[in-house]
């Protein structure tokens, strides 16, 4: 699903799966490559460039490319690649955005504004950009965070060899 040309990933094939879409961009399919496919590392500064233009928007990233607002899931989940990346004050700029948007339950809301699109559909027999993110506490933003603030890869299972190096969270790839 890479886009050589765009520098970029797909975000999945077309209805019939014989093709690409080209037309949609989700922020964790450009993301998740990057830290779970050790082979893709030499991908990230183009990746992240093209991801930065197209995603993001003030204090974090968007879910989609109609930068209708912040996606905090995704923007935990840009925060981790960018410490992967070794680019630590925009992971931590990031995660300055996540920590000022917690719920009083403790859970890191789903999106900065009250509604987010994202483009795609709840199911085949819905309408077209039916699902959307709201403001509300949310367990996948929470998780992404915790793993954010830990820089821990859930894609890199833990070495158990202890002697392996002294890297717990396997940051390097």
């Amino acid at each position: 699903m890479w886009d050589s040309n765009e520098q970029r990933f797909f975000i999945g094939s077309v209805e019939d799966g014989n093709a690409p879409n080209r037309s949609a961009s989700g922020l964790d399919a450009e993301l998740w490559p990057l830290i779970a496919v050790p082979s893709f590392a030499a991908k990230r500064d183009a990746v992240l460039k093209w991801t930065e233009q197209h995603h993001g928007v003030k204090g974090g990233f968007d879910f989609n490319d109609d930068r209708d607002g912040v996606w905090l899931e995704g923007t935990a989940q840009a925060a981790l690649v960018y410490e992967i990346n070794n680019q630590q004050d925009k992971a931590s700029a990031l995660l300055d955005t996540i920590s000022a948007n917690v719920s009083k339950s403790r859970l890191v809301f789903a999106t900065v504004n009250e509604e987010l699109t994202t483009g795609l559909q709840v199911g085949p027999g819905s309408s077209p950009g039916d699902f959307k993110y709201y403001r509300l506490p949310h367990i996948g933003a929470t998780g992404w965070a915790i793993l954010a603030a830990l820089k821990l890869n859930p894609f890199v299972a833990p070495s158990l060899d202890k002697d392996r190096d002294s890297d717990p969270c396997h940051l390097k790839s």
